[in-house]
């Protein structure tokens, strides 16, 4: 076009030369835009191609990769069908052999016939003759070699017919004496009747057994559609993984929120927590969703489920010292099951923790009544006769529960209420062999030392020196005397607030390592002195205190609770003999005087004097516990 048009511009005007050599320029530039245009398309055109190629390469890859899978996979479904096909023949021979031997070798007959051996012999030489008569010997053919050696495989075969043949004559022996265990074997008839009954029950015991979350479910249950997120969280509450069971079971509580089988897993989650870590706030939330599944009306628990929910929060609310969630929680688990002894026994416990002794010793009079082997209920109905000083009533019932039950055998209070019940009763030899079978298992130091919470290591002395424990302040206290009863009488008749019990018998001034502040506000020169003395002040297992005795007492023979103390005791009034038996060694003690004892031993008191009487003891470490295990030993 361009060219044309410069033709005929050229044709009008040769002389002019200026539009020709624009039309030229025009020209070549046009044919350039056209170049670099092709060139760009081209050049988009080869981009375009070689990502195809690449997209075409990727996809080949993917296609390679997903082919490879697809084979890994059908080789790994071939492997299991294999394992799984032969565990099956594993488990039909393993059933074979061991349920059905009898049938298999009675009723089949022998795969081997009696008339075998002879034919198999008479064919093979009807053989070999026509061979050799056909043909000469120096001529064998390899026909002849193949069928000599068929004859010789025959021969073996015969051989071993005859073998098996002798075997068989052998069996009709033992076959004789098999119709009478044939006759002593059950008939069809006789299988399907009791035994089949006796079966039942024992699948019926063993699912009961069974833990809860791993019991059958019903179809008519709301976990049916969840179980195997149920299972599978449970698997991990089994191994003591108990975070990650608690995240499992918050997921089947998401699709689900009032799952019964979710919800008790949950809390038995936490409450596993909570004893591992030690954390109350876990417990605490156990405690709440046990009570959820137990008492609120929108649970919808099953009795199984309930009853293992009231279990779990017995089990907590003991823990966190509930009492009265552990009565009302074990009450209706009773109410559940009224013929469980074992709810029984621990509803009566409970009642005890909670201070409700009438009601306990009706309950365990009722649970004996029903159960007269329970010796867990023998024994606490035993301890509740002795604290009440029925030592005649308590006896048998001791005596039966510490014979008889294993965890009343390793509690070894229940050897010091048993012996002291023998010994009230003047049976001195009974009682010292329950002392030395309490010794014999690591309970006691020793016969006379009956402390539960010992230390080793301690000189064991009923009586001490002043000068033999290394406490100046006790010296000073002697020195002290009179002021201190002074100080003391003129206390007792202005302050009558600073008695620590209804009955006026005490003054306490430091108990378990603690300081009462207010009779040291009446008594500044004695708190004056034990503040000089910090094995008394630091002393988390005794106490220190006035006692006054208003009159003649005797408070009969008892034991301290633990040997790491000493005991000094200083009289400040008497009216009359005061006098102390420890073990087997009896003294007068006499006022103003600082006597010390170890009350771990066996000790008893005699007060005769008519007036009021004033005793002043200071319970202190023993001396030759170190400083390092006196800052370890917890309270008592």
């Amino acid at each position: 076009m361009w060219e044309w048009s410069c033709g005929l511009l050229r044709g009008v005007s040769p002389e002019l030369d200026r539009p020709g050599l624009l039309c030229e320029f025009a020209v070549g530039f046009v044919q350039d835009c056209q170049d670099t245009y092709e060139a760009m398309a081209s050049s988009t055109v080869r981009q375009r191609s070689v990502g195809e190629e690449l997209k075409d390469k990727r996809k080949e890859q993917r296609h390679l990769k997903k082919i490879k899978d697809d084979a890994e996979t059908k080789r790994k479904r071939k492997i299991i069908l294999w394992i799984l096909a032969l565990t099956v023949l594993l488990s039909l021979s393993v059933y074979y052999y061991n349920y059905k031997p009898s049938k298999g070798r009675q009723q089949t007959p022998s795969p081997i016939p009696q008339q075998a051996p002879s034919s198999g012999i008479n064919d093979a030489k009807s053989s070999n003759q026509s061979t050799t008569k056909s043909e000469p010997s120096s001529k064998k053919s390899p026909s002849t070699k193949e069928q000599l050696s068929k004859s010789k495989s025959k021969k073996n075969k015969s051989s071993s017919e005859k073998v098996s043949s002798k075997k068989e004559k052998a069996l009709p022996k033992k076959e004789k004496a098999s119709p009478k265990k044939e006759k002593a074997s059950p008939t069809k008839s006789q299988k399907s009747g009791p035994a089949s009954k006796s079966r039942e029950e024992l699948l019926k015991t063993k699912i009961s057994d069974l833990p809860i979350l791993r019991r059958p479910v019903p179809p008519s249950d709301p976990d049916r559609p969840l179980i195997m997120e149920i299972l599978e969280a449970d698997d991990y509450l089994k191994g003591g993984y108990y975070s990650e069971a608690l995240d499992k079971f918050k997921k089947v509580l998401k699709r689900f929120k009032q799952s019964p089988r979710g919800l008790l897993g949950k809390a038995l989650a936490l409450e596993g927590l909570g004893k591992t870590k030690g954390s109350i706030k876990y417990l605490d939330k156990a405690i709440d969703i046990y009570y959820q599944i137990s008492f609120e009306a929108s649970s919808l628990a099953n009795d199984d489920i309930k009853l293992a929910a009231l279990m779990g929060l017995a089990d907590c609310a003991e823990r966190r010292e509930k009492t009265t969630m552990l009565i009302k929680a074990l009450k209706k688990a009773v109410v559940m099951e009224p013929m469980h002894e074992v709810y029984a026994t621990k509803l009566a416990q409970a009642y005890m923790k909670g201070g409700q002794m009438e009601e306990a010793e009706k309950l365990l009079e009722d649970v004996i009544n029903k159960w007269p082997g329970n010796s867990l209920a023998h024994a606490n109905l035993g301890y509740l006769h002795y604290k009440g000083g029925r030592f005649d009533k308590a006896m048998p019932h001791l005596v039966k529960g510490l014979s008889e039950n294993r965890e009343i055998q390793k509690n070894p209070k229940f050897y010091l209420y048993t012996g002291e019940t023998l010994s009230r009763l003047d049976k001195t030899e009974e009682a010292g062999l329950v002392y030395a079978e309490g010794v014999a298992r690591g309970f006691f130091p020793s016969v006379d030392q009956r402390s539960l919470y010992n230390e080793p290591d301690l000189e064991a002395r009923p009586w001490w020196k002043v000068n033999e424990v290394g406490e100046q302040v006790l010296v000073e206290l002697e020195k002290m005397a009179p002021v201190l009863k002074s100080e003391l009488m003129s206390a007792i008749e202005t302050n009558a607030d600073m008695f620590s019990d209804a009955n006026q018998t005490q003054i306490i001034l430091i108990s378990k390592g603690k300081w009462n502040k207010r009779p040291c506000t009446v008594l500044p020169t004695l708190c004056q002195l034990l503040h000089k003395m910090p094995s008394a002040t630091k002393c988390r297992r005794g106490e220190t205190k006035v006692l006054l005795i208003p009159g003649p007492v005797h408070i009969s023979s008892h034991i301290g609770l633990t040997n790491t103390n000493l005991r000094a005791l200083l009289p400040l009034n008497l009216s009359g003999p005061l006098k102390i038996r420890m073990n087997k060694d009896t003294r007068e003690l006499r006022e103003g005087l600082v006597s010390v004892i170890d009350d771990s031993f066996e000790q008893e008191m005699l007060y005769t004097g008519k007036g009021q009487s004033l005793i002043l003891t200071v319970d202190f470490w023993h001396p030759d516990l170190p400083e390092t295990k006196r800052k370890k030993l917890s309270t008592l």
